[in-house]
């Protein structure tokens, strides 16, 4: 018996599930061990500066409010409301705060990946669908995140939930009611844990209208129907307590201006690393120049509207900008810390991701998929691109590319097992 063949007749549903939950669990385990004490400690400003006293607030009953007693808009109250969660679970069991949320990470962690692995298993075979979460469960830039509370860790959960009920039904052909409110539902809250997904619904709605499969154009516009109606009910409570408290209707949150302005002004002065970003003249003279405007640019229109007019004045470092940013995205950090080494992570995973798209797109059972994945990504890429380029934004779309990467990998082992490339369903 080849390898190949051996390696599939060991592989049953269940088997594999508890494979990758098993990987998942070690592999999160293993990280937290290796860490110092030091690193153990949560180190994000937004989480000591906003996010945990929030959270506090919430769970001494007091509402969302910051010090100052006033309503808090500059971040959406998805993760406070979580956090708070975990920190009444620890007053009401006597178990350490932060025993309870390593705990909750480990969880969030490893529901995440069996959730990836539910999204590979719509079209890949069921070993193509256990490669891509045992990639995505030791994919070093998730596991990275998962060292403290960060908002990513329930945020991918809820994403990879919707995306999960969306590509089912958009690949089955069989639109369920209640799939489209329960996914509808949970990108909503993703939306009240991070506003990156603020527009998705529309690109998923695109989506199904463009590559409609067997289903009726009625039945896949009552789908996006109910699916919005369902994300814009989670969402309203936010916003109308928001207008009653501080008269304003807003995006979610109020953090998008500040956000650009960081994405326009990063390479001003040296952040974590402690040295200054190298970057080429004319880009460092256009950032100076947002800085220079920044008390006159109060809105996120302000600034796109700055950044048009000075490329008219200079097109090439408008351009040189927007390149530095659109690349950035793929292995910058908000420190600057480690990027080269980041670069160098990402380009193996990256060269999987292009061969499985070309391998994988050769059977149609996979294009819903791929055509999410490409998209999704897409998304992610362009939003993260359009505030602060980091990788850490992109890190929960790019779940979606470890089905490709799959491919390669399942394609590679057939090579050496003597399998034949042909022979999709094998491990089915």
């Amino acid at each position: 018996m080849s390898i190949d063949s051996r390696l599939s007749s060991l592989l049953s549903g269940r088997r594999a599930m508890a494979a990758v939950l098993v990987v998942a669990l070690v592999s999160q385990i293993a990280f937290f061990i290796v860490l110092s004490p030091e690193a153990r400690t949560t180190q994000s400003p937004d989480y000591t500066s906003f996010y945990e006293p929030l959270a506090r607030s919430l769970a001494a009953g007091q509402g969302y409010r910051s010090a100052d007693g006033e309503v808090s808009t500059l971040y959406p109250p998805g993760f406070s409301i979580v956090l708070a969660a975990v920190f009444q679970l620890s007053a009401v069991t006597g178990i350490p705060e932060q025993a309870v949320m390593r705990l909750f990470i480990i969880l969030g962690s490893v529901l995440g990946t069996l959730l990836v692995f539910l999204i590979a298993r719509q079209a890949l075979p069921l070993r193509g669908a256990a490669i891509a979460a045992l990639l995505w469960s030791t994919y070093p830039f998730y596991v990275y995140i998962s060292k403290q509370a960060n908002s990513e860790t329930p945020f991918a959960v809820l994403l990879f939930g919707a995306l999960l009920l969306f590509l089912k039904d958009w690949r089955s052909g069989r639109p369920r009611m209640t799939a489209a409110a329960f996914a509808g539902l949970l990108l909503g809250f993703a939306a009240l844990v991070r506003p990156l997904v603020l527009f998705l619904p529309g690109l998923l709605g695109l989506l199904l209208l463009w590559r409609p499969g067997p289903t009726g154009r009625r039945s896949r516009i009552a789908w996006m129907a109910v699916f919005t109606l369902c994300y814009g009910a989670v969402l309203a409570p936010w916003e109308i307590y928001v207008q009653q408290h501080t008269g304003q209707w807003i995006p979610v949150s109020t953090n998008g201006r500040h956000s650009m302005m960081d994405g326009m002004t990063f390479a001003r002065i040296p952040q974590g690393s402690g040295q200054l970003l190298e970057v080429h003249p004319k880009v460092r003279a256009l950032m100076n120049a947002v800085y220079d405007h920044h008390r006159e640019l109060k809105t996120s229109g302000d600034i796109v509207r700055f950044f048009f007019q000075y490329a008219k004045q200079d097109p090439e470092a408008a351009a040189r900008m927007l390149w530095l940013k659109i690349t950035r995205v793929w292995y910058a950090t908000n420190a600057q810390w480690y990027e080269n080494w980041n670069i160098a992570v990402q380009i193996p995973y990256l060269l999987l991701v292009i061969a499985g798209f070309r391998l994988g797109w050769r059977d149609p059972e996979n294009h819903h998929l791929f055509l999410m994945a490409a998209a999704v990504v897409a998304y992610f890429w362009v939003m993260a691109a359009v505030v602060l380029p980091i990788l850490r934004y992109m890190v929960p779309g790019l779940a979606l590319l470890m089905a490709p990467a799959a491919v390669t990998v399942d394609a590679a082992i057939r090579a050496i097992g003597g399998g034949k490339p042909g022979q999709r369903r094998l491990g089915s």
